[in-house]
């Protein structure tokens, strides 16, 4: 990656799995050079979780 920046929006995208897969793939290797931010994605994908765990079957109803 030439710019070593990743905004949120591309972090949440990511979560959210809206990435292509280069991109993706880009900033997974971002990532491991980045701990902190790494952490906060794990975060951000754990909250996801508990949002679908608790929303996905009210979402979901006809």
């Amino acid at each position: 990656m030439g710019d070593d920046r990743v905004s949120d929006s591309e972090l949440n995208a990511l979560v959210d799995d809206e990435l292509d897969p280069a991109r993706q793939a880009e900033i997974e290797a971002w990532l491991a050079d980045n701990p902190e931010s790494a952490q906060r994605v794990a975060r951000y994908r754990a909250q996801s979780a508990g949002l679908h765990a608790l929303y996905d079957d009210i979402l979901n109803e006809e």
